[in-house]
Parts: C-alpha cells; structure tokens; sequence
C-alpha cells in the first residue's frame, strides 16, 4: 500500500426495494479483500442474455458486512498521525448518490460515522498531548460550480487567491474553534444544512456541490497551523444522461462536477505515481486542496457502490474512475479517433500559446466562441441522422459509437465550462460599468454646474468633458455587448448539444 496515495472500495447491501424490484447482487469481493469482480448482464443483438466480467484491485475492498469502525480504522485512522505530527490529511468520499457515502460520513444510530470517529480521536489526541496553546478550529465550506460559499456563514461567497508564497489562501473563509466532539458535530450539522442539492434522474436530493470539512491543529497565540486534516464529500458522479432531462443548470452543473473529478484524478494519481509536476489548476477544487497534495500529505480516497444489477452502468462508472485514480492497471490501448480532434478554441497543450485576435481581448473571446458554435453545429449534424433511426449512443459493442460518444462529452464539459466563465465575466464587468456610470454622472454634475455659473466662456471646457463621458459610455455599453453576445452564443451552444441529445460523461 502506496504511503501516500489509499484508494478503498466500500460495497453497500442490497436494499429491499432494489430486491423487490428484480435487483441482483453483481458484485464478488474476494477473500484478500483487496480484489472484487463486477458481474455485468448484458443483451447481444439477437437478444440473448450473457455477463461480462469486470475484474478490479484496490488497496482495499470492504464487503457489505463491514461497519464503519472497519473502515475508519483500516484506511482513515492512519490519516490521524499525519495531522498530528504537522502534516496533511486528506480523506475523499466518492460515488454515485445512494451508494453510502452520508453512511459512511456520518453514521447512524449504533454506527458512527467517519467524522464522529475521526473527531473522537483527534479529542483524544489533543487532550492528552497537546499544549494548551493549541487548540481545534473548524471550517467548513462548499465548491458549486466554479464558486465557493461558507457554510458556516450563511453561504457568504468566497474567493480563492493565491498569495507571495503561492500558497492557495480563501478569502473570507470563517473559522470556529471546538473543544468537543459535540461541538464539531453540532457545527457539520449545521453546515450540512446548507450545501446545495438538486434533483437527477439518479436522485431526488443529488449534493450539486463539493463539501470540504477541514479541521486544523493551530497554536492559539500566533494562529500557526501545526497539522491539517480534510474530510471532501465528492458531489454525486452521475452520468449526464442523468441531467439531460433536466433544466440547463443541472446539465451545466453535472458537466462542472466531472470537470473537477477527472482533474483531482489526474492529481491524485500524480501524487500517487509521485510525480514531480501535479496538474493543480485543472479545477477549482484541486486548487484550492492545493496544500493537500505537497510536503507532508497523506490522501486516501473511498468510492462507494451499489451491488444491485439496476445500478450497474453507475457502479462500474465508479469503479472505472477510481481504478484510474490508482492507476493499478496500464490503460487500454485506443483504436484512435478521427472523431477526437481538439476542440476549436482550446489549447491541445498545457503550454500552446494562442495568437491574439485583432480588435483586442473582447473581440479574441467572440471569435474563440463562434468556433466552438461551429464545433458543436459539426456534432449535431453528425449524429442527427443516428438520432433519427433511434440508434443509442452508448451502445458498448460499438467502437464508432464509443468515440462519438466521447467527443460529445469532451465537447459538452467544454461549452459548459466556457458558459460559466462567460457569466462570471459579464457579471464581473457590468459591475465595474455601473461603477464607472456614477463616477461618470458625478463629473456630468460637475461640469452642468460649471457652465450654469461661467456661461458661455466655459462651454468648450463643458463640451469636452461631456464628449469625454459620453464616448466612455459608449466603449463601456460597445464591451458590454461584446460580452453579452459571448454569453448569447455559449448559451445556444448548451441548448444544442442539451436539447439535441443525451451525453453520458463517463469517466
């Protein structure tokens, strides 16, 4: 077992009304509780059944009969003596929602959770060896989309900047020292209370959002931060077929929460393989968790599943990405895609350097937009005689199928990316312009006062300074439109691809 990188697998019981309603257990964990099978049934095209086998290795596999205890203390209270000895500690819950991870997190009646059994023994640990300088504070916060909010203030809207030492600080972010597990308790209720759900085809009451509970050692007197421990509740991982149905927020918002799954993959895979260089910026949640990837870390990652034969599709989607995470078995060799050409307006390199478009920045982001409209009108084209004759996407056996498929996913999460970048800057800049409008009409004021008391002899001074904010009105309302007609085209964009068909974004 890596000492840096754990990567469990918990398999939840079969409930009831998954066995009622035809559900079979197709998941096998073997004995060394480091190996599992997932049982695929599947039709051929002349209708006979079969199942396909899907063989995995983890770290560790826990069966349906294990408690929580097992799982705390097998892979989560290691994490405990990095924290303590001044490192940081990282412990990720994954999976589609349903499968048991709020079981495993928070525990029930007669099984506490990982939170409640981590807060215990940090309690302990701190009680009886730790200055009374020291002391535990709490934080508590969320990652929607590409913003964050604090849980434990009403939601306040955070904002992540880096700082002289390239350290990732939150701006804004309250913290609350605890002296007791029931304090820590009564602060993650409360922060629970807030996070931000939505409605999927998976789940009624789906987290849109990704909770992150951090809990620091901190000398009271200069506020140093002796040791860090991290409990992230991933966001659901539902397939955007899931969404597809759905309005364009919850399309938008399951194509951000890939985008930040398959970026904490690629970074916890580096640190796993232990790399020099890890791909932090890929997302704002592997930003601002920057700090649990360096120095003196320790991550382990627990991916809950369902074994009923209804959950397959969802099951093996997390057992593919947390397979990756680990990176235990080479990645299966492409056939190629003439398909999978790199999206217009994005770079195909990390390092590219895109030439400037002439007329500026604004005009640059209007040019990048309309490729990618003619990126997405290719796609749709392509595929709407499929469409008409009824023939699925994500038909397995079908390798041409495969790769459209996953050119429609790579083009989806784009676009989606690109619409919220466009909405955060036309929000940003219509804010600067409403400014600017007052400290305009202010100098309009002053130069009407002006001429009421000078008369004639200062009109051209007035005439100049009225031609002066006029023509910033102008260029401010010019930019304006510029970033509305960006915004304008990105949202077409989404209605194409959302309304034309239904991309699955396996990972």
């Amino acid at each position: 077992m890596s000492a840096a990188i754990t990567v469990a697998v918990r398999k939840r019981p079969l409930m009831r009304t998954e066995r009622d309603k035809g559900g079979t257990d197709i998941v096998e964990v073997s004995k060394n509780k480091k190996d599992m099978v997932l049982s695929e049934p599947k039709v051929r095209y002349d209708l006979t059944k079969y199942t396909e086998s899907h063989g995995y290795a983890f770290d560790r596999v826990f069966r349906e009969t294990d408690d929580n205890s097992t799982v705390y203390h097998e892979v989560c209270r290691p994490l405990l003596d990095t924290f303590m000895s001044g490192g940081n500690a990282t412990c990720f819950a994954y999976g589609q929602t349903g499968s048991g991870k709020t079981h495993t997190m928070l525990g029930k009646k007669g099984d506490k959770g990982v939170y409640l059994l981590a807060a215990e023994d940090i309690f302990n640990k701190v009680n009886g060896g730790v200055k009374a300088t020291q002391g535990v504070f709490v934080s508590f916060y969320e990652i929607y989309g590409r913003k964050l909010f604090d849980l434990l203030n009403e939601r306040a809207k955070l904002i992540a900047r880096e700082d002289g030492d390239k350290n990732i600080r939150i701006c804004g972010l309250t913290e609350h020292e605890v002296t007791s597990v029931d304090s820590l308790m009564g602060l993650m209720n409360r922060g629970g209370e807030q996070r931000c759900t939505g409605i999927t085809a998976a789940n009624s009451d789906s987290s849109r959002s990704h909770a992150i509970l951090k809990i620091e050692l901190q000398d009271k007197t200069t506020r140093r931060t002796k040791g860090v421990i991290s409990f992230i509740d991933l966001a659901g991982n539902e397939r955007g077929s899931d969404t597809a149905d759905a309005d364009r927020q919850t399309r938008v918002e399951g194509a951000e929460i890939n985008k930040s799954l398959l970026a904490l993959k690629e970074c916890i895979r580096s640190l796993g393989m232990g790399k020099s260089h890890i791909p932090f910026r890929g997302s704002v949640l592997t930003e601002v968790l920057r700090d649990s990837f360096l120095g003196s870390s320790r991550t382990t990652m627990i991916a809950h599943i369902s074994p009923s034969s209804s959950c397959c599709e969802h099951s093996l989607n997390t057992l593919r990405y947390t397979d990756r995470v680990k990176g235990l078995k080479q990645e299966r060799k492409g056939s190629g895609n003439a398909l999978r050409k790199p999206i217009a307006g994005r770079r195909s390199e990390p390092n590219a350097k895109q030439p400037a478009a002439k007329g500026g920045l604004a005009r640059e982001k209007k040019q990048k937009a309309e490729a990618i409209g003619e990126e997405v009108l290719q796609i749709v084209r392509s595929l709407r005689p499929q469409l008409a004759a009824g023939k699925p996407l994500d038909d397995d056996d079908d390798d041409e199928d495969d790769n459209t498929e996953r050119q429609v996913e790579e083009c989806y999460t784009h676009v989606a990316t690109a619409l919220s970048q466009a909405q955060e800057d036309l929000l940003v800049h219509y804010r600067k312009m409403l400014d600017s409008r007052v400290e305009i009409m202010t100098r309009e004021t002053e130069a009407i006062k002006t001429l009421d008391q000078g008369g004639v002899r200062d009109l051209d001074c007035f005439v100049s300074q009225i031609d002066k904010c006029l023509f910033e009105n102008i260029q401010s309302i010019n930019d304006m439109r510029d970033k509305l007609a960006v915004l304008k085209e990105h949202l077409r964009q989404e209605e194409l691809l959302g309304k034309s068909f239904k991309p699955t974004f396996r990972i």
